[in-house]
């Protein structure tokens, strides 16, 4: 038996997930949130913020002439495997790790933005740390009223690289 057909998603709930998720684009026509949080309007904050540092980038930067990149990883170990591979298989691959930049200064960002203009990657890979988002620490923020503020406070000095994560998908897509 076939399975059954999933019906298409409207509009309207569509952008209401974008605009619970954080997404400033999102048709607010459509959208009612009553109350946004600290949280979410650091976020938005956080991702119009990069956005402007991203488009300052094009403005200033020149992209290189010639064959571009298919892979720039973003946020990686300097032995990362992801790029070595891409190289081995003949592939125009780079890294963009903290030697490079550190994407929680706006330096860093600008480095990174200036690289993705010039050398105009096909694909990006980035990986943002995972610890302050993992299911362990879900577990361990269950466990006290302490462990939870500690593992908020990690999640909020790592909020930037979620939000430059949303900048780069925009890119990407």
């Amino acid at each position: 038996s076939r399975p059954p057909q999933e019906q298409p998603m409207s509009e309207s709930m569509w952008a209401t997930g974008l605009q619970n998720a954080g997404d400033l684009d999102s048709d607010d026509v459509c959208c009612h949130v009553t109350q946004v949080s600290q949280y979410q309007k650091q976020f938005q904050e956080l991702v119009q913020q990069l956005s402007k540092e991203f488009q300052n980038a094009f403005k200033q930067v020149e992209p290189r002439q010639g064959s571009k990149l298919h892979v720039l990883e973003v946020s990686c170990s300097p032995q990362s495997e992801l790029t070595r591979q891409a190289t081995n298989m003949g592939y125009r691959a780079e890294r963009f790790g903290f030697q490079q930049g550190d994407l929680s200064t706006v330096e860093g960002r600008g480095e990174l933005f200036r690289v993705i203009v010039q050398k105009q990657p096909q694909n990006l890979w980035f990986s943002p740390t995972c610890g302050p988002w993992s299911s362990w620490n879900n577990l361990n923020a269950a466990k006290s009223v302490s462990s939870f503020d500690t593992i908020h406070r990690q999640r909020l000095q790592h909020l930037y690289q979620i939000a430059l994560g949303v900048v780069l998908f925009r890119y990407q897509y």
